[in-house]
């Protein structure tokens, strides 16, 4: 049996597509082969195939089946982080958009409550979780962490690790300070 011819790629066509001299055959059998997936082998391809092994080997060599077969992996790869890229940016409008209602109905409970009747615990709660899915919804990296209290409610908190008792209270009150600054500063936008 004579030695297939090598086959040159089209600049004008991506290489997994027919190149011009290959014969209808001898793309199928290339295309069976692509499509094999990543662990895709010549031998498996020529026993599927029925055909003798040594001339798949010789017929890849010469269509250069495994650049192809790698050319189609990159592009099947490029185009599912292209997807996927697209998700995540529908994923984060979604997220920021509910985190933005959310914040919205938390300042509107909050206009209603006198920051003095809660602990700073609890205004830090209010705040923290709202401000936490917002951040989270543009790729921000995470400022509080989420506990489990005894209730087995999860809980949206600072992150005070590293901090002295002194220190996390002098934080909390800061907190306090500021967001009965900000209460304060919303209901004089109100008048």
């Amino acid at each position: 049996m004579a030695r297939p011819r090598i086959l040159r790629l089209h600049p004008d066509r991506d290489p997994w597509e027919r190149q011009p001299g290959e014969t209808e055959r001898s793309y199928a059998h290339f295309c069976f082969y692509r499509d094999a997936g990543r662990s895709r082998t010549l031998a498996q391809s020529a026993e599927l195939l029925a055909l003798n092994a040594s001339y798949i080997r010789d017929v890849a060599s010469a269509a250069l089946w495994a650049e192809r077969a790698s050319a189609w992996d990159r592009e099947a790869d490029r185009l599912y982080a292209e997807q996927m890229a697209a998700r995540r940016r529908d994923m984060a409008e979604r997220h920021a958009k509910l985190a933005t209602a959310f914040l919205a109905k938390v300042v509107e409970r909050m206009r209603n409550l006198s920051p003095l009747d809660l602990s700073p615990q609890d205004l830090v709660r209010f705040t923290a979780l709202a401000a936490e899915l917002e951040r989270a919804a543009y790729g921000e990296a995470p400022r509080t962490v989420v506990t489990t209290i005894s209730s087995g409610e999860h809980v949206a908190q600072p992150d005070f690790s590293g901090l002295t008792a002194e220190q996390r209270e002098a934080r909390l009150s800061e907190l306090r300070d500021e967001i009965t600054r900000r209460l304060a500063a919303m209901g004089n936008e109100d008048d």
